[in-house]
């Protein structure tokens, strides 16, 4: 199964779940991920692929990537990836690891046990399906980090999860949890200071 599910993850395309590509690419990170393990999920709203041109540019919800940006063919390369450049996505995570071997992410987090990703996909698992790895409390030796890159979606302050070394700022429960990608639209409204404003109005 692992071996057919790596052949998924290098092939290029030019239609995805009916989403079609600038050009022939290769998906990757969570476009991967829900290929390879055929995840009934709605599509994130944008997608990466890698194309053998050395250009980076943005078209039809698809981000497309140089050769140098592809992640390692693997459920640990992909999923990384996902974290760390897509964002947090909760729906497609939770189906993922209904499906995926716990024994694969348990030796993806002991092989890197200090790793910020490999520990939030370890907490993530944890958090979205309600049981424990087998794992022991191996980050004890690293510093805490924020779950959610505040940089790429809206979080709360969060609390911290001694068990992985993580700061747990999603905003909210694992039965409801929404989560909000930022962009230069929505700061411009929150800088705006509408509330404020209002009150003032009012008064």
């Amino acid at each position: 199964m692992e071996r057919k599910v790596q052949e998924y993850f290098s092939e290029k395309t030019l239609i995805f779940r009916e989403r079609r590509l600038p050009e022939l690419a290769t998906p990757i990170g969570y476009a991967a991920l829900i290929e390879a393990y055929k995840l009934c999920v709605p599509l994130p709203k944008t997608l990466r692929a890698i194309s053998e041109h050395h250009k980076i540019y943005t078209k039809d919800n698809w981000e497309i990537l140089t050769p140098r940006h592809c992640p390692e063919n693997s459920l640990e390369g992909h999923l990384v990836f996902a974290l760390k450049h897509e964002g947090i996505d909760l729906g497609v995570l939770k189906k993922l690891f209904e499906k995926a071997e716990p024994a694969a992410l348990e030796e993806m987090v002991s092989s890197k046990p200090t790793s910020a990703y490999t520990r939030k996909i370890w907490f993530l698992y944890e958090w979205l399906l309600g049981k424990k790895l087998s794992l022991s409390n191996n980050a004890s030796v690293v510093k805490y980090v924020d779950l959610i890159d505040t940089q790429k979606q809206y979080a709360i302050t969060g609390k911290k999860s001694p068990r992985h070394k993580i700061r747990n700022n999603l905003p909210g429960l694992p039965g409801f949890c929404p989560l909000v990608f930022k962009t230069e639209k929505i700061e411009n409204f929150i800088n705006k200071d509408l509330s404020l404003k209002s009150k003032e109005s009012i008064g």
